[in-house]
């Protein structure tokens, strides 16, 4: 297996990366190797972190099922809509925000921004990236359709719901995963930046030049921030499963051909099953997880290029058997 990942990182010029293979109890394989900065050749290890990129949607999620499991978001939190738990109708005032940032971005209406449309908005619309929402800048929130018409990925989305949810709870991101999020995710935890974290990967382009330097945001955001490794990550995997959450039903929203999408996660109808995925995408830091439930094996591949979701697929091809449809997906987006 060490053979077949040094090719993988040798064939795309990939200057650090992390791979581990795991069932539902334990990890099988873990693989930590190259390096983490070009300039100064430190090396990547097995407590290396990398930017996680979208990964963080899945921690985000799960943290949000167990704020419901606990009783800190009601049972209906999930089928709700978000005027569920914000007043849309009264102008918020910076004072009424208590430090966290953001939540009165989403509520200034105006040409761009219905509301109407934003009456109707679900918490499941945000988690399955239905809602319609458009990058937006803190004058110009906007919709690009209707919500709930069809799938459009967006990290807004998840930025609108973490939001919501601090504004709620009074309480910002990192201090929500701090409390309640469980021991066994510790690998996880991490989304506004520790200063004490001096092991981490730079990120690099294709032809191995430094890119730039991990985020390194004061603040907790839902969609892109977390800092991980992948033994981390995959611990973290393994408590999904063990939880349930994944479960086809009428949360899951169709993508295109065998893809679809539920709160939190991308799912492959394979003819082995169906297979649970995600992927980071930060420009230089590009990643996968993905995990067969009815084969109980899974993967997390951690890299530090912009060539990262190549050696993504080569590797899933040679471990699955066959291409991920969503890798193949993702990629051919990006084309």
């Amino acid at each position: 297996m060490d053979e077949l990942v040094w090719q993988a990182m040798n064939q795309h010029q990939i200057p650090g990366a992390q791979v581990v293979l795991f069932n539902s109890n334990k990890v099988k394989y873990s693989f930590s190797g190259g390096v983490s900065h070009i300039g100064n050749l430190s090396q990547v290890n097995e407590k290396t972190a990398f930017e996680m990129a979208s990964l963080s949607k899945p921690v985000f999620h799960f943290l949000l099922h167990t704020l419901v499991e606990k009783g800190k978001l009601p049972p209906t939190f999930f089928r709700d809509t978000l005027m569920a738990y914000i007043d849309t109708l009264k102008p918020m005032k910076a004072s009424e925000v208590k430090g966290v940032k953001g939540l009165s971005d989403f509520l200034v209406f105006n040409e761009n921004y219905s509301k109407e449309w934003f009456k109707t908005l679900t918490v499941k619309q945000l988690l399955t990236h239905t809602a319609g929402l458009g990058d937006w800048s803190s004058t110009s929130p906007a919709y690009n359709f209707y919500p709930g018409q069809r799938f459009d990925y967006c990290d807004e989305c998840y930025i609108l719901l973490q939001r919501v949810v601090e504004h709620y709870l009074q309480m910002p991101l990192q201090q929500l995963i701090d409390r309640y999020l469980p021991t066994s995710c510790k690998g996880v935890k991490q989304f506004a930046w520790n200063k004490n974290t001096t092991n981490y990967a730079f990120g690099h382009f294709a032809g191995m030049d430094l890119m730039r330097d991990i985020w390194k945001t004061e603040e907790g955001l839902a969609h892109g921030t977390l800092a991980a490794n992948a033994l981390g990550y995959a611990r973290f995997v393994q408590k999904v499963a063990k939880k349930n959450v994944w479960a086809l039903n009428s949360d899951t929203v169709h993508v295109v051909e065998n893809l679809y999408w539920q709160p939190g996660w991308g799912i492959e109808m394979s003819e082995s099953g169906p297979i649970y995925w995600h992927w980071g995408n930060d420009g230089c830091y590009l990643h996968v997880v993905a995990f067969l439930p009815g084969k109980d094996f899974g993967v997390v591949i951690l890299t530090n290029s912009e060539l990262g979701l190549q050696m993504c697929q080569t590797l899933t091809n040679q471990l699955f058997g066959f291409k991920l449809k969503g890798l193949s997906w993702v990629l051919g987006n990006q084309n």
